[in-house]
Order: C-alpha cells, then structure tokens, then sequence
C-alpha cells in the first residue's frame, strides 16, 4: 500500500512538473506570436510609405494611401522630380520583377573525346546535365541568352596527349572574349562573366587544329543568369 502511494505521488510530481514546462513553452509562443504580430505591421506600414512613394514619383503629387485624383494630377502640370522617390520606386519595380524573374541555368559535358577540332571550330558539349531555361544547344554546342542580363560562363578543357600546346577562346556572338591555353595531358578551368542582350550567343572554340579534346565528362560548359537587367531610362519632360 505505501509502495502504490508513493508512485502515485511520485506521478503526480512528474505530471506538474511537465505542466509547468507545458506553460513556459505556452508562453514562449505568445511571446513570438506578439513579435511576429509586431513585425507584419511594420512591414505593412513600410509597404504602404514605398506605395505612396511610387505614386508620388510617377503624378508629382503628395499622396495618401488612396490613389490621386485626376484633379489632383491637372493641379501639378509641372510635376517636381524627387531622387529618392524615383530610386524609391525603382527598388520596388526591381522587386516586383525580380519574383517573376526567368531562372537559366546549363551545365553540360563532353562524352565522346574530339581528335581533331579544326580551326575555330565550335566546342560541342553533347552531354547535357542541367538546363533550365532550355537555352543551351547540345547540337551546336552554343548558348542563347533569352532576356538581357549579366551572365557567368566556366569552362573545363582537358587536352589529350597529342603534342601542344592547345588553344581555346570563349566566343560571344562569333568574336573572342578570353583565350585558353593547354599542355598536353593537362587540364585548365576559366570563367567569365559577361553583359548579355537577348539573343546572344556564347560558345567554347578551337582556335588551331590537330589537338585532341579529352571527353568522358572531364571537359564540361555550364553557365547562369547571374541578375537579369531591369534598369529604363526615367524620361524627365
């Protein structure tokens, strides 16, 4: 009998103690709850200012959270540029752009070796790995930038045992951008980065012949869209 009540007490203690921990934890999450309340406000607040920066930049009015009036917009003919509004509403179209943003990405390998590129012959990488976007050509072995931006490019060439030295060049639109040199046997990696339009093209050639490409995934061209280019002019008039 005295062994059954001291379990029972000793159960009862175990089952406060957890009722006290249960609390703290309770009011822990208020705690955050009320931080986060107190954190979407803010950022409520903020949007609405950033809104009414942007419609004040783009009528030239004082504005509330409502949009103006075209009263409002005959009164201010001559509308009076604000810097950080405009650089204001700038920062809040490269957001609004910047989430619906195109992802491009390639990467891709060369799987059967090349024992005689010709001269400015283009580099054909056949092995495709990744490619988002859909903007390189395991055919031609080019790249295609779908949307104006800046771009990174890397490259991996593994020569053969053929005498060398071996010459490479990173080609945009057909003309040279970087030069690459190799011994034979021996393997170099480059990297560059490039201001693209729409509609460019970068690839990976040879520039003099006879000197074979090591394939088997150790020669590879990969690429991404690093940030795509937002910036129009702001027309003052």
């Amino acid at each position: 009998m005295y062994a059954e009540l001291t379990q029972l007490t000793n159960h009862v203690n175990e089952l406060e103690i957890k009722d006290e921990i249960l609390l703290k934890e309770n009011e822990e999450l208020k705690a955050r709850i009320e931080v986060l309340e107190s954190t979407t406000q803010q950022q409520q607040k903020e949007l609405v200012q950033l809104k009414n920066i942007q419609l004040e930049s783009t009528y030239g009015v004082p504005t509330t959270e409502e949009h103006p009036t075209k009263s409002s917009i005959r009164r201010s003919s001559f509308p009076t540029i604000n810097r950080q509004a405009i650089h204001q509403s700038n920062r809040i179209q490269r957001i609004r752009k910047a989430e619906n943003e195109m992802t491009v990405a390639f990467f891709s390998k060369l799987g059967k070796q090349i024992k005689n590129p010709g001269v400015h012959q283009q580099i054909v990488f056949e092995e495709v790995v990744t490619n988002v976007g859909n903007c390189y050509n395991n055919f031609s072995g080019d790249f295609r930038a779908p949307l104006r931006g800046v771009y990174v490019f890397s490259t991996t060439i593994k020569a053969t045992l053929e005498p060398g030295p071996f010459h490479f060049q990173y080609m945009l639109n057909g003309n040279a951008k970087s030069n690459l040199q190799i011994d034979k046997g021996d393997a170099i990696s480059q990297q560059v980065v490039l201001d693209l339009h729409q509609g460019d093209t970068v690839a990976i050639h040879s520039t003099v012949e006879g000197h074979g490409i090591y394939g088997y995934g150790h020669s590879t061209f990969s690429g991404f869209l690093l940030q795509q280019n937002h910036d129009t002019p702001v027309v003052v008039g």
